[in-house]
């Protein structure tokens, strides 16, 4: 005949493993949470300076383009002319400067004279 004590003995090992198992699934747990309540408010600070970067970008990009629309034009040949009068004030020989005078700036300046 068998005694009890093999069977008893059985039931401790296979006890013994499975508290074993969930003490580490414990401990696994344990430490993917912390790391994850670590990791989220990185996460959602780095998004957060993505975003920013993003809308940086977007607005740097658009003063590029505005930048290349300028440059083109000064050194487009077909607009060197009208370039040459803004900057230079330049006129064409059958153009005449006007010049607005407000009247009662004229008016101020005429009592000054006399």
């Amino acid at each position: 005949m068998r005694s009890r004590r093999p069977v008893r003995s059985s039931h401790r090992g296979v006890t013994a493993e499975v508290s074993t198992k969930v003490v580490v699934n414990v401990c696994l747990v344990a430490v993917s949470s912390f790391a994850l309540v670590k990791l989220i408010p990185n996460t959602l600070r780095q998004q957060a300076q993505l975003e920013e970067l993003q809308a940086e970008v977007t607005y740097l990009n658009q003063e590029v383009e505005q930048l290349r629309i300028e440059f083109n034009a000064y050194f487009d040949t077909t607009q060197t002319e009208r370039l040459a009068q803004e900057e230079g004030q330049l006129l064409k020989p059958n153009q005449r400067r006007v010049v607005w005078i407000d009247s009662q700036d004229l008016d101020a300046r005429q009592l000054a004279h006399h």
